[in-house]
């Protein structure tokens, strides 16, 4: 199999548009490639004949056992890990390139560094703030009969102060930067993760009839369930009613919306909509909510949900996949692309690898080419 035909392949596989047999052919020499990778020594100036003796070693090997895939990886799986085989174990040892594929990304001579100082802060009612990641643990304000709190795993929760009745008017507001994460307590008990350069603002006491905070950006919720005490979520546009669930809400974008429901109900409203439907979702549904009303959806809750747990899950436009990383590693993207044609791209990939390795992955499809001055992601083809 030459260079040109496994590309071919891996292109498929990472737009999921490869049929069973392509997969298998390329489950199989990333297995190869991953038995035999301790016999390329990269120190050898010999490297391209090596590469070409152990590229042929594994044909020869795929021709005389055929059916020695034995235990294959769910489709799903394989295309999920499809640009990270790809440019980890190809890019070394069959691209015509002798350049290792990290290299292919252009790097200005001041790298900048990923992972920034990600500081969350807490604005209390007066417009004071509070730098949540140099705060040591304990209490770190009052607001009202509320006491502030600072656990000793870096999270916030509200404890009443008495028994006196708490006021209502007070609110708190916590925002992360681009490159963090956050998770609270609110103040009833449910919790909240915030992603990158996101907000939640909210009462430091709900009151007997509702509890209601504003949203910008993305957060993920697990609702306590109080039954005299709807739970509303409100963004830009939209009014979330929460019936004691989990759920996603993004909504970056001023007059778009996307609510994702994981678990129990959630009631949806446009707050800039003629049209007064208020549609309840059900587990799996994600309702996209902008100007001309609301549509329903399947949803995809791996890839809606991957943030929280450490990964990007890229299924969809090149667009909205810079989005995602330029807002964790905090880069301007700048696009230098011709015409007006959508570029896909599928894959999982850890929150925690370099952006280079990033968009090294992304840029071995061949489809794009990225180069990185300062903080600035220039994209072209």
């Amino acid at each position: 199999m030459t260079a040109d035909q496994y590309k071919q392949i891996a292109q498929k596989v990472a737009n999921g548009t490869a049929s069973t047999e392509e997969m298998e052919t390329y489950l199989l020499y990333f297995k190869l490639l991953e038995k035999h990778q301790e016999d390329l020594p990269f120190d050898t100036k010999n490297q391209r004949h090596l590469k070409d003796s152990l590229k042929q070693r594994i044909d020869a090997q795929i021709q005389a056992s055929p059916q020695s895939t034995s235990k294959k990886l769910p489709y799903k799986y394989a295309a999920a890990v499809a640009l990270l085989v790809f440019s980890s174990l190809v890019g070394y040892y069959i691209q015509q390139n002798q350049e290792p594929l990290e290299k292919t990304v252009n790097v200005s001579n001041r790298p900048i560094s990923d992972f920034q100082p990600k500081k969350t802060t807490l604005t209390l009612a007066d417009g004071s703030t509070i730098t949540l990641d140099d705060a040591a643990a304990g209490e770190l304000a009052k607001q009202g009969t509320t006491s502030i709190i600072k656990s000793s795993d870096g999270k916030i929760h509200y404890k009443p102060i008495g028994t006196a009745a708490a006021a209502t008017n007070s609110y708190n507001t916590i925002s992360t930067q681009k490159g963090g994460q956050y998770q609270l307590a609110l103040p009833d008990g449910s919790l909240v993760w915030l992603n990158a350069a996101s907000s939640i603002t909210y009462p430091t006491a709900f009151g007997s009839t509702e509890r209601k905070v504003k949203v910008q950006g993305e957060a993920y919720f697990e609702i306590r369930q109080l039954a005299n005490q709807p739970f509303i979520v409100e963004t830009n546009n939209q009014e979330v009613l929460v019936l004691g669930t989990s759920f996603n809400i993004n909504a970056y974008k001023v007059d778009v919306s996307e609510t994702t429901l994981i678990s129990g109900r959630v009631k949806v409203k446009n707050l800039r909509s003629t049209n007064t439907a208020t549609p309840i979702l059900s587990i799996g549904e994600k309702a996209l909510v902008n100007h001309q009303g609301i549509q329903i959806a399947k949803a995809n809750i791996e890839e809606i949900t991957a943030w929280k747990n450490g990964y990007f899950q890229f299924q969809g436009e090149l667009q909205d996949i810079m989005e995602q990383i330029g807002r964790w590693y905090d880069v301007h993207i700048d696009y230098r692309l011709s015409g007006k044609e959508a570029l896909t791209f599928g894959g999982r990939i850890s929150r925690n690898r370099s952006l280079q390795d990033v968009l090294a992955i992304i840029e071995a499809t061949g489809n794009v080419h990225f180069k990185v001055e300062g903080r600035r992601v220039m994209v072209s083809k």
